[in-house]
């Protein structure tokens, strides 16, 4: 249990910070849903969706669960890239976590109170994602300690290798719990089929799915040294890698230099930057930048088109993707420094197939 018990430990710390700064489903005969307190029209109006877009499902928690989680009782907390899970905190326990902000407590008495939460956090529900094929041993010794807090474990979907499991507890023990946290529970594990049907299942939205879906890049733009450009310098070229960088990332100029190389030897292709934080007002200190350190092909300025448009999904500096003709994106886009021998392989099999 070590390890489980450094993610509530890591948990903590996040609570600290929030308190302080404040797609088939198959039905389990455990979960016998009683009436909630809460009408439908008002927990449509109050209950949240946590969008786990990039892995692929959402889960919506009903307006009690949303009233909890908004006084810090219910814990929210990512385990990127295995789901989520919920957490119950009692009241007494969340003013401790205040006292101790406010140095109401001794360190004697924060100490003793930090060795022990973690025992007293309850796991309410979890989404499990785990891999089909993965055999790493390391790996499954964390998906079974991961389960090992759950009475339950229900299969709700699968994408490709992923298998989507909902975990979840509907019995807790009221040792270190006052008679209005179990009361609290209580209320909290009869909703627990009504969460587990709001899951849905879908194919993450990754970083690379956001940028192939933005479709055709467009601008009517300047480059760095002011001449008028379009999107229309892609019908000059098979093929165009588009480089979106920052002006504070070393990686990012390690990366344009990579290009430059890869430009020299290949003049089909063309090579494109675009200065993230670029304006008309550091154009030109860009440009001094960008020489010094041996960088010439063309870079323009981001305009609104493109900040509307692709540059909304990037997320990630450097990001290169790659334009055929018409303006359209071909490949894969490369997030994050990739080096000069990946982007020679990506960019020469896109040649291959007809892009340059």
């Amino acid at each position: 249990m070590r390890k489980l018990k450094f993610f509530f430990l890591i948990t903590l710390t996040l609570i600290l910070a929030c308190i302080t700064g404040c797609t088939d489903k198959k039905a389990h005969t455990s979960l016998q849903p009683e009436a909630s307190a809460v009408t439908r029209s008002e927990a449509e109006l109050l209950s949240y969706t946590y969008d786990y877009s990039e892995l692929g499902f959402t889960l919506t928690i009903p307006a009690d669960w949303r009233s909890l989680s908004l006084e810090n009782v219910l814990i929210q907390y990512n385990h990127v890239p295995y789901g989520m899970s919920l957490y119950f905190m009692s009241r007494e326990d969340v003013q401790t976590i205040r006292d101790i902000e406010d140095n109401l407590l001794t360190i004697e008495e924060e100490k003793a109170f930090n060795e022990t939460l973690p025992d007293r956090m309850r796991p309410i529900c979890a989404v499990l994602i785990g891999e089909k094929e993965n055999t790493n041993k390391e790996y499954l010794n964390f998906i079974k300690e991961f389960k090992s807090v759950y009475s339950y474990d229900d299969f709700i979907g699968a994408n490709g290798n992923q298998d989507y499991h909902f975990l979840y507890n509907n019995n807790f023990s009221p040792d270190e719990l006052s008679d209005e946290a179990v009361e609290m529970l209580k209320e909290l594990a009869k909703d627990l089929q009504q969460v587990k049907d709001s899951i849905e299942v879908f194919t993450p939205k990754t970083p690379q799915n956001a940028l192939l879906e933005t479709g055709q890049i467009s601008f009517d733009t300047q480059t760095l040294d002011k001449t008028a450009i379009t999107q229309e310098i892609f019908r000059e070229y098979g093929l165009t890698a588009m480089c979106f960088w920052s002006i504070e990332s070393d990686f990012c100029m390690e990366e344009l230099k990579n290009l430059q190389e890869i430009g020299e030897r290949n003049p089909s292709i063309l090579i494109l930057g675009v200065p993230i934080e670029g304006d008309e007002g550091n154009a030109d200190s860009i440009q001094g930048k960008l020489r010094n350190n041996g960088v010439t092909f063309l870079n323009i300025l981001p305009n609104d088109q493109l900040r509307e448009g692709v540059m909304n999904a990037v997320s990630i500096k450097p990001t290169t993707i790659f334009i055929t003709s018409d303006g359209t994106m071909t490949g894969e886009p490369m997030l994050g420094s990739f080096g000069k021998t990946e982007l020679e392989k990506e960019i020469t099999g896109l040649m291959r197939k007809g892009g340059g």
